[in-house]
């Protein structure tokens, strides 16, 4: 008979699944972990995992929320008290010192989830464009600022910092350091004493 699970119980477990692939993934890529393997790392039969998540494609897309909820706590606390230097300073730090979704996950991981929950894309694409309008509406009041603009701006400086090995390591926070000044410039119009 299977294991009926309270409330508490139930989210209990969530959560560990969710922290137990995130670790998987920073060794690991989403391929090459196994329904299996999460589950016996969180204490549960493979059948019970599908009792929390229908499918991997959706568990792995739960990870993806998580990460960039953590990664979007900083940008949401600058409307206590917006400048173009903590601006700057945010953006510089989220790609020099924070992991973003790209560090976890492959490109074509993310089309691989995505073709899988269609649906998903959109709703993320939605959310970046949601918190790039309140970044700029608590920094500017300059309609003529793109919210598109600031989500392509951040997810090239994400790719820059996922794929760093790619780039001269010796320069990569100066070309960040440029990336993150470039997002600061669009946003308040290159007036840095517009606070």
């Amino acid at each position: 008979m299977p294991k009926i699970f309270s409330e508490a119980d139930r989210e209990s477990i969530r959560i560990k699944l969710l922290k137990n692939g995130r670790k998987l993934l920073e060794t690991k890529r989403c391929k090459d972990i196994s329904v299996a393997q999460i589950a016996a790392d969180t204490g549960i039969a493979k059948g019970t995992f599908y009792n929390f998540f229908p499918s991997k494609e959706l568990y792995f897309y739960e990870i993806m929320l998580l990460i960039r909820d953590e990664n979007r706590k900083e940008i949401l606390a600058l409307a206590e008290n917006p400048s173009y230097e903590a601006l700057y300073e945010t953006m510089y730090r989220r790609y020099t010192e924070v992991k973003t979704i790209y560090d976890y996950f492959e490109p074509d991981e993310l089309k691989m989830i995505f073709r899988t929950l269609p649906e998903k894309e959109q709703e993320s694409d939605e959310n970046s464009t949601e918190l790039a309008n309140h970044l700029i509406s608590v920094c500017t009041d300059d309609e003529n600022i793109k919210a598109e603009v600031v989500v392509n701006l951040m997810n090239i400086a994400a790719s820059a910092s996922a794929n760093r090995r790619f780039l001269i390591e010796e320069h990569y926070r100066e070309t960040i350091s440029v990336l993150a000044r470039a997002i600061a410039d669009y946003i308040y119009g290159g007036n840095k004493n517009d606070d």
